[in-house]
C-alpha cells in the first residue's frame, strides 16, 4: 500500500514504514495508539493526524484495517495531493519492491498526481508491472473517481492492462473524513485488501472473496445494477453493490487478464502462494549434492505441503499418486535444472471449482510465469537471497523457517 502524504524536504527519497493494526489510524484510538498513526502524515505538521484533505491514503489504510488486515507497509513520496510528481511514486513502488512480506500493494492516491489521468496510467502500469515479478503478489488498481458504470468500463478498456496479478474494484465508496468532518470518496484498494485477508484467516486464499460485507464505509458513489454488475464482471471488473441488502458487498472475484483461464482471482492467488511458499521452503536444497537421497527428501516435503492444502479443499485430485507425482516433478526440475517442472504446475496446481486442469497446464507453457509454479522454482536463488516472503495483504507464513521448508498445513494468514 502507498502513501501521497505532504513532506517538507521533498528532496528526501521514498522510504517504508511497516504498519501494523495497532497503529492503524483511527481518530478514536488511544493518545499514544493515534500518535503512531501520525508518523504517515505530514512530517511538518505530524500531531495533525494521518487524515488530509483530499489525500486517501489514511482512508485506504484504516479501511484495510477494519476489514480484516493486520499489517500493511506504507511509503511516502513527495508532494501534496493534486501536484504531486509521478516520478516520486514510481520510485516509493520500487521500494516495495524489494520487500519480501507484502502480498497486495495498491496507489490509494494515484488519481492525484500531476498529469491526471495520464499520470496515473503510468503508475497503475509500473504497479501491474512490479507485481508481476515477484510470485504471490497483487496490485489493486483503482479505477477514477466519478465515473458511471459506463465510463468504467470505458476505462478498463483504456487501460489496456492484461495481468493474472491484477484486480479492480468499482465504484469509490463513501467514508467519513475527520479531516473536513463530512464524508468523502475513496478509493476501494485498500477495503478490497482487508477483505482478502478477512476472507485467508478464515479459509485461505482458495476461498473466493466475494459476497463479502465491506466494513468502514457509509455506502458506494454509485449504486450499480445487476446488468451492470454482470458487464463490468465480464470485463474483469469486481463491484461493489448494496445487494441483497442494506450492507455493502463485494461482488465478483475476478483479474484483470483477458485469458479466460486466468480470470479467477483466488485461483491465481492460491497459485502465487503454493509457488512462493514452494520457492522458500525449498531454499536449503540450492546448496545441496543433486542426488537421488536430495530427490527424495524434496519429494516428502512437497508432497507433505501439498497434501495439507488438498485436504483443506484448496486442490483438485482424489488419489495419493496424483500428489507423489507432482511432488516428484518438482524436485527434479529444482536440484537438476531441467524442464521437467511443466507436468509439476499442470498437476500440483489445479485449484478447486470453479477452476479447471487447463488452468494450471497452461501456466507451465512459458507464457505467463510470473503466476507458475515452474517459475518460482526457477527463480529459487533469488528467493534464497532475499529470504522469507510473507504476506501482509493476505500475509501468509510461507513456511517453517526454522526448519527449512513449507509447514504440511494451510497456515493461518493476516
Amino acid at each position: 500500500m502507498r502513501c501521497r502524504a505532504r513532506r517538507r524536504a521533498s528532496s528526501d527519497s521514498p522510504r517504508a514504514v511497516r504498519c501494523s493494526r495497532q497503529c492503524a489510524p483511527s481518530p478514536s484510538s488511544s493518545s499514544a495508539r493515534y500518535l503512531r498513526a501520525a508518523a504517515f502524515s505530514d512530517p511538518g505538521q505530524p500531531r495533525t493526524g494521518p487524515f488530509l484533505i483530499d489525500a486517501k491514503l489514511a482512508h485506504a489504510a484504516r479501511g484495510f484495517f477494519r476489514n480484516g488486515g493486520r499489517a500493511c507497509w506504507v511509503v511516502r513520496a513527495a508532494g501534496i495531493p493534486g501536484k504531486a510528481p509521478v516520478a516520486g511514486v514510481v520510485a516509493g513502488l520500487r521500494v516495495l519492491a524489494g520487500l519480501d512480506e507484502p502480498t497486495a500493494v495498491a496507489v490509494p492516491d494515484a488519481h492525484a498526481l500531476a498529469g491526471g489521468e495520464h499520470g496515473a496510467a503510468i503508475v497503475q502500469r509500473e504497479l501491474v508491472a512490479s507485481c508481476q515479478r515477484v510470485a504471490g503478489r497483487f496490485a489493486l488498481v483503482d479505477p477514477p473517481p466519478g465515473l458511471d458504470p459506463e465510463g468504467a468500463l470505458a476505462w478498463r478498456a483504456r487501460s489496456r492492462i492484461d495481468s493474472p496479478t491484477a484486480a479492480a474494484y468499482y465504484p469509490w465508496v463513501e467514508v467519513s473524513d475527520p479531516a473536513c468532518g463530512r464524508t468523502t470518496a475513496a478509493p476501494p484498494c485498500g477495503h478490497a485488501a482487508g477483505i482478502w485477508a478477512r476472507v485467508d484467516g478464515l479459509a485461505g486464499p482458495h476461498l473466493a472473496p466475494t459476497a463479502e460485507a465491506l466494513l468502514a464505509a457509509d455506502g458506494p458513489v454509485t449504486d450499480v445494477a445487476a446488468t451492470q454488475q454482470h458487464r463490468l464482471n465480464r470485463a474483469g471488473v469486481n463491484c461493489l453493490r448494496t445487494w441483497p441488502g442494506p450492507e455493502l458487498r463485494a461482488w465478483g472475484a475476478r483479474t484483470l487478464s483477458a485469458d479466460p483461464e486466468l480470470r479467477y482471482l483466488h485461483r491465481q492467488r492460491t497459485v502465487g502462494h503454493l509457488a512462493a511458499s514452494i520457492a522458500h521452503g525449498t531454499r536449503w536444497a540450492l546448496d545441496e549434492a543433486a542426488d537421488e537421497r536430495l530427490r527424495e527428501r524434496l519429494r516428502t516435503t512437497v508432497t507433505a505441503f501439498l497434501s495439507g492444502w488438498w485436504r483443506a479443499g484448496a486442490l483438485h485430485g482424489d488419489t495419493r499418486r496424483r500428489r507423489s507425482s507432482c511432488a516428484a516433478t518438482a524436485t527434479r526440475r529444482t536440484t537438476g535444472r531441467t524442464h521437467a517442472a511443466t507436468s509439476c504446475s499442470r498437476s500440483a496446481s489445479p485449484c478447486a471449482a470453479p477452476a479447471t486442469f487447463a488452468c494450471c497446464g497452461s501456466l507451465a507453457a512459458g507464457t505467463r510465469p510470473q503466476t507458475s509454479l515452474d517459475t518460482a522454482l526457477r527463480l529459487g536463488d533469488v528467493a534464497h537471497r532475499r529470504g522469507p516472503h510473507r504476506g501482509a495483504g493476505c500475509g501468509a507464513d510461507r513456511g517453517d523457517a526454522s526448519q527449512g521448508q513449507p509447514s504440511s498445513q494451510p497456515p493461518r494468514h493476516r
